[in-house]
């Protein structure tokens, strides 16, 4: 069984390129997108900052927990005095 050649189809006019107008699309795209880089920039900027005090609050939380630990397993608190007592017992003598 042979092949049969296609016809070949009549050329189909494309409209004309106006370049003048792609170039015009092309700069106000690029001016939005740096804009919009611009505002992304921001927004990671201030993301990373809050990023880092969470981290910075959560390790302080830590060292607060630790020291609070060590007092408890020394017992020091029993030497935290309490001053009014001491003061109104001076006083009475």
């Amino acid at each position: 069984m042979a092949r049969v050649a296609n016809s070949t189809k009549e050329a189909i006019e494309l409209p004309a390129i106006d370049e003048q107008r792609i170039n015009d699309a092309m700069n106000n795209f690029t001016s939005i997108q740096s804009e919009y880089n611009e505002e992304r920039d921001l927004v990671n900027q201030l993301l990373g900052q809050s990023q880092m005090a969470d981290a910075f609050a959560k390790f302080m939380n830590t060292v607060f927990i630790a020291k609070l630990s060590y007092v408890k397993e020394n017992k020091l608190y029993q030497y935290i005095t309490n001053n009014k007592s001491e003061d109104s017992s001076s006083k009475n003598t």
